[in-house]
Order: structure tokens, then sequence, then C-alpha cells
């Protein structure tokens, strides 16, 4: 489920670099892959969760965040958001939420002890400062709607990445049989 965590960060990631790509587009012209993308990563999140035997520190805030980033798919694909002004607000909320889990979800793996806790607080501190600024300043910089939700998506796209890299190897065991 690690790989799949990762490869689902890497959709981000390159979901992001698609608004990038396409910075005079629409947010109704890029709705309908932003939503697939985030409905992908919110069904990986949950077959992560209900699959992992061994639940870590995190688990709990990565199905609340799957289930939330599947929710807001499902809106985005629906074309739930018309005007410009609140794809903003939506995805700004989507990077606070995210990122506030990220927060609490490394302050837990630093009492466990964990390596990358920091990485995971790094990120989650970022994702909600951006979050934040979006949230309560939807005309960021007279950007484009479509640069800042990439933005957005490469953001969230780097905190999953992070969490699908911290999380621990699954290691198979092969019985040989002697005769």
């Amino acid at each position: 489920m690690r790989v799949l965590t990762i490869i689902s960060g890497l959709f981000m990631l390159l979901a992001g670099v698609w608004c990038f790509a396409n910075p005079g587009a629409s947010f109704l012209s890029l709705a309908f892959v932003l939503g697939i993308v985030m409905m992908v990563a919110g069904l990986i999140g949950a077959v992560n969760y209900f699959t992992e035997k061994n639940r870590n520190a995190e688990s709990g805030w990565v199905i609340a965040e799957s289930i939330l980033t599947f929710i807001l798919g499902c809106i985005v694909l629906l074309n739930q958001i018309v005007v410009d002004a609140m794809v903003l607000i939506f995805f700004g909320m989507w990077l606070l939420y995210s990122g506030s889990l990220r927060i609490v979800a490394a302050f837990q793996l630093r009492k466990l002890k964990e390596k990358a806790w920091h990485w995971t607080l790094v990120f989650g501190i970022l994702a909600s400062v951006i979050g934040l600024y979006a949230f309560i300043n939807p005309i960021t910089f007279g950007l484009s709607v479509i640069l800042l939700v990439g933005a957005f998506f490469i953001i969230q796209g780097a905190n999953v990445l992070v969490v699908g890299i911290n999380m621990p190897h699954k290691k198979k065991y092969f019985v040989e049989n002697k005769k």
C-alpha cells in the first residue's frame, strides 16, 4: 500500500504540473481531471487504511483526509464550484485541513521516535499556511485560479508523498520447502 500512496502523491503532483501547463484554461475545463485525481487519492488512502494490519499513529489522520479528499473530488466532478473565488476557498480549505492533520500526525510520530517526523511537520505547516492564506484572501496576488489550484495540488501531492515515503516497509518472507 506504500507504493499506492506514493503513486497517489505523484498523481497529485502531476495534476498540479498539468495546471501550470494550462494556465489560460478555466477551472471548469480542468475540473474533470482534478476531481478524478482527488477521488483516486481518497480511494487509495481508504484502501490503505483498511488493508493495513498494524495501524500506525498516522493512520487515523490518513483515513480522515482520504474521506475528505474523496468527497471533495465528488463535489469537483459534479461541477458544484462555479465561481472562481469559491474555487480558491474550496481548495484552500482542503489544504488547511490536510496540513492541520499532518501537523498533529507529526507530533504523534515524534512521540513514537520516528526518524522523519520533521518532514511531516514541515509539509503540514506549509500546507496549513498556504491553505489559510488562500482561505482568507482568495484573490491571491492576482494570479490565475488554475495556477493557484496547480500550486495547491503540488503541495498536497508533496504531503501525500511524505506520508507514503514514511510508511513502514512490508517485507515478504518466503519459506523454502526442504525435502
